[in-house]
């Protein structure tokens, strides 16, 4: 016949050094293995625990300052299925605690009103009662009964995990290995949905960015050619290569979208050709202009040092003598730069010709310089 197990009496005190749980009822012999380790040491996930003399008396005193029990978190919300592997995580972390001290799970006291919730730690706590005679397999399912009353119902993975528990540990000779691989094995089915629902809203909120970059795009585009032909109607002659330095950058962004997305109709990609030559001709006729001022400042340079040379290494009266040939070397120099001049404009009249007769798609615009 099984041995009765004596009613336990607790209940709170609360002083300026903080809150005590009282429980009366149980025993405790100084020379026990089991008291002697609860009492001089403290157990990984229970509660702080000391044997207490009141009035030839014995009480167990644990300490819950600034804890919340079970059954009060209970009563302030449901439990979903977050705090319920919470719950479960932390009575196995306390039995792998007792196994190492070589204590028996039966001290557990799974009462919701005597465990206790430790906020900083995240995880619960339960308190051990020395020479207690507790039959474990009845006290956890008792707990998980209690569990399906006050389970989130508005959640389907908060209600698979409680019934899965609680009908595994009906079973007889259950394992508490099995109750935490369904505890895990929730909790891993819960993350993939959560993943899931968020890598849809991520492909939701690409689309809506690549929309709007694109969007954004085109009209930067729009901004830059009409800045462009501003520019070349407003911009002196010495800013033209700025200009044509932009112009040649829009191409080449231009060009890497095009190898990004690169499907064009016929008429995009003839314009697109025109574009293309006419930046060639505008880039090759900016070289030549480059060329012709350096020629030109050049030839100014020798028509000022050379009378300078020669009055300053040979006096006035030589320079006197060689004046008439001074005056030929300056006007050869002179026309040599008139005639530079000449082949420049020749082929600049040319190629503005053939623009004014190149034919030009209406439905993509030019990049005028």
């Amino acid at each position: 016949m099984n041995k009765k197990i004596p009613e336990l009496k607790t209940r709170t005190e609360k002083s300026p050094s903080g809150s005590r749980l009282l429980i009366e009822g149980g025993s405790f012999r100084e020379d026990n293995y089991e008291n002697k380790v609860l009492q001089n040491s403290r157990i990984p996930g229970s509660l702080p625990f000391r044997p207490l003399l009141r009035d030839e008396e014995i009480l167990f005193s644990y300490d819950i300052s600034s804890l919340e029990s079970l059954d009060s978190r209970c009563r302030e919300k449901k439990l979903d299925y977050r705090e319920l592997s919470v719950l479960m995580e932390s009575l196995n972390g306390l039995l792998l605690s007792l196994e190492e001290y070589l204590l028996p799970e039966k001290l557990i006291l799974l009462d919701p009103s005597l465990i206790y919730y430790h906020p900083e730690e995240k995880r619960y706590l339960f308190p051990l009662l020395p020479e207690r005679e507790n039959h474990f397999p009845l006290s956890l399912r008792a707990l998980l009964r209690r569990v399906l009353e006050e389970i989130d119902y508005r959640s389907e993975r908060s209600i698979i995990l409680a019934y899965s528990l609680f009908r595994e540990s009906c079973r007889e000779d259950f394992r508490m290995e099995e109750l935490m691989r369904i505890v895990r094995k929730n909790g891993k089915k819960a993350r993939e949905e959560r993943q899931k629902a968020e890598g849809g809203e991520r492909e939701k909120r690409k689309g809506k960015e690549k929309a709007e970059d694109s969007d954004l795009r085109a009209s930067l585009e729009k901004i830059a050619e009409e800045g462009i032909e501003t520019a070349r109607r407003e911009a002196p002659e010495e800013d033209k290569l700025i200009l044509k330095n932009g112009i040649l950058r829009l191409r080449e962004e231009r060009e890497r979208e095009e190898e990004e997305s690169p499907l064009l109709l016929p008429a995009e990609s003839g314009s697109l050709m025109i574009k293309e030559t006419e930046l060639t001709e505008i880039a090759e006729a900016e070289k030549k202009r480059q060329k012709l001022r350096k020629k030109q400042v050049f030839c100014l340079f020798l028509m000022l040092l050379l009378p300078l040379c020669f009055y300053l290494f040979r006096g006035l009266s030589f320079l006197l003598r060689m004046l008439p040939l001074i005056f030929l070397l300056e006007c050869a120099l002179l026309c040599l730069l008139l005639f530079d001049l000449l082949l420049a404009k020749l082929p600049e009249e040319k190629s503005r010709e053939e623009r004014s007769f190149r034919p030009v798609s209406s439905q993509s615009p030019e990049y005028p310089v």
